[in-house]
């Protein structure tokens, strides 16, 4: 009687586990790797990721890098830090501006000033 016990337990636990690598294969098999490459901040990026339909979302990650590119990078000449760097009276600070402004604020008075966005890279 205990063999049988043992036996069925065994026999239920190597079913579960059969069942549960099928249905891993299956999930794992409709992921397709996806790889974007592009340039923002003035450097090149990669993004690899996986995706069940396989969609290309270079656009998207483009047009959301972009919006960064036009608020703070450096390398931008027409971005607003730019355009604030060169004393221009007609530039409006936007959100992305904003909040990296109010974090750097934050972090400069949490390091006792070690971290000054001043400085330049």
């Amino acid at each position: 009687m205990k063999y049988r016990v043992v036996f069925f337990l065994l026999a239920a636990v190597v079913i579960i586990i059969v069942i549960c690598n099928r249905n891993s294969r299956k999930e794992t098999a409709s992921l397709h790797r996806v790889e974007i490459l592009g340039k923002a901040q003035g450097t090149d990026y990669a993004v690899t990721y996986y995706d069940t339909e396989a969609r290309n979302l270079k656009q998207e990650i483009d047009s959301l890098l972009r919006c960064i590119d036009m608020s703070v990078s450096i390398y931008e000449p027409s971005s607003i830090i730019s355009l604030m760097n060169n004393n221009d009276p007609a530039v409006i600070a936007d959100k992305i501006f904003t909040d990296n402004f109010i974090l750097s604020q934050k972090i400069s008075r949490a390091t006792d000033g070690a971290f000054d966005i001043t400085v330049a890279p």
